[in-house]
């Protein structure tokens, strides 16, 4: 029996694509805050309900891409 190999061409490339993917979603969780309150004129619970939107919207886009197929 032939043993397939792991570490496949897209093995690599999903595996970057998904690491990437995530590292933006934690560096816009962070960086979010900041930019409502510097560049927004945001204050402290404008902040919070920012991150709310954001994060609600990230939990239901992979209802919609569901649904739309």
């Amino acid at each position: 029996m032939k043993k397939e190999k792991l570490w496949t061409l897209e093995f690599i490339v999903m595996s970057c694509s998904n690491f990437f993917q995530y590292i933006s979603q934690y560096i816009m969780v962070a960086a979010l805050p900041i930019y409502i309150m510097n560049n927004l004129g945001g204050r402290r619970g404008g902040n919070r309900l920012g991150n709310d939107f954001f994060s609600d919207w990230n939990s239901l886009l992979p209802t919609f891409g569901w649904t739309l197929d």
